[in-house]
């Protein structure tokens, strides 16, 4: 069986591998840096590009043994759109790297991908750093890479997430308010004259919530106080005046349904509005 189950797990990476789009990369092109340079630069890029896990990565090595086997050959003249349907590849990556003119010290990086298939560039980012930070930046700005359904697409930023934030606490609010719950639930006890008392009785519970908390009254002689932990919530109450029961339930959308109590069995969905 354990034999059976890894050479299924390895069917299925091969599988993933396989759906993986190509991705060639072009490489950076620069007047002001040197050969030895640029091809420090496509290593970092090309490492960075691998670690993402997204695509199948034809590095520059992959794509010389490309050539070599279909008998072309890249003078460095081809432009990324021709060079990505040469060697069969989806996306192309390509960029640029020179020293900022008026900026000592300073460099001016660009990394783009081309989709093949509709000629549209689909990711482009730049970014002005210290020439020693060259190579920091170019894997920052490949983490922002993203790739769905929809192909490949730039990651929001930081900052643009945190102006999402306040629209989430407002969404929190909803959860406060009054909430109306019914139930029905099977009591067994004997009473003070030793009699059997037995039967099913309705719970009618009316509430307010407000944050993690909600408290109110049942409509059988009692109270209840309940808590919520996320989805869940745990709820301790009284019945017929003297009578306590604990009870635990589950949030779902608008309604909560109670899914155990330990004194009554039963059920109780709760209405929120």
């Amino acid at each position: 069986m354990s034999l059976k189950i890894f050479l299924i797990s390895i069917l299925l990476v091969a599988v993933l591998i396989a759906a993986q789009p190509k991705l060639a990369v072009y490489g950076f092109r620069s007047q002001t840096f040197s050969s030895n340079d640029i091809a420090s630069l496509n290593s970092i890029l090309e490492s960075a590009l691998i670690d993402l896990g997204y695509f199948k990565v034809l590095t520059r090595e992959d794509i010389k043994l490309i050539l070599k086997e279909r008998k072309l050959s890249s003078t460095g003249l081809v432009e990324p759109e021709d060079f990505g349907k040469m060697i069969g590849a989806k996306y192309v990556v390509f960029g640029n790297v020179d020293r900022s003119f008026g900026k000592a010290g300073y460099a001016t990086a660009s990394v783009k991908i081309i989709d093949i298939d509709s000629g549209e560039i689909v990711f482009a980012e730049v970014a002005s750093v210290p020439m020693a930070e060259v190579g920091q930046a170019i894997k920052e700005m490949v983490s922002k890479i993203g790739y769905g359904k929809g192909g490949v697409y730039k990651k929001k930023s930081e900052a643009l997430l945190e102006k999402v934030k306040p629209e989430k606490v407002k969404e929190t609010k909803k959860e406060e308010g009054t909430f109306f719950s019914v139930g029905a639930y099977y009591i067994y006890y004997e009473d003070e004259y030793g009699d059997q008392v037995e039967g099913i009785i309705p719970m009618l519970r009316l509430g307010a919530r407000k944050g993690g908390t909600a408290y109110g009254v049942n409509l059988y002689l009692g109270g209840f106080y309940r808590r919520y932990l996320g989805v869940f919530y745990g709820e301790v109450g009284t019945i017929l005046l003297l009578i306590p029961y604990i009870e635990g339930g589950i949030k779902l959308g608008p309604l909560e349904l109670s899914v155990f109590d330990v004194v009554f069995p039963g059920v109780s969905l709760t209405f929120t509005f």
